[in-house]
């Protein structure tokens, strides 16, 4: 199974990580799209190696990252920069779309 996780908060990084976790122990694939203040998770450890595991595909938008002042260049050294465009291809790509 695919699994999306559409992320728009930066409170729920300890689900987040529980929920990938599992997901991908599961051999499930996980793509994730990160906006609006969740763009907070890029300058997290913690995000940056759920981003890093095997069958986790990660991408934010660019904009909303630095709408918040995240550092974007470095945030994309880890996860891929994107747009809403990213967003639409991933709902349209998974099985199921969990919203954190």
């Amino acid at each position: 199974m695919k699994l999306g996780i559409f992320i728009s908060t930066d409170r729920n990084l300890h689900q987040l990580v529980g929920i990938v976790g599992e997901a991908v122990a599961r051999g499930h694939e996980v793509k994730v799209f990160v906006m609006d203040s969740g763009s907070l998770l890029l300058e997290t450890d913690e995000f940056r190696r759920l981003c890093g595991l095997e069958g986790v595909e990660s991408t934010f938008c660019d904009l909303n990252a630095k709408a918040a002042g995240v550092d974007t260049d470095k945030a994309s050294q880890f996860v891929s920069r994107g747009s809403q465009y990213n967003n639409a291809l991933m709902m349209h790509d998974v099985d199921r779309v969990l919203s954190l």
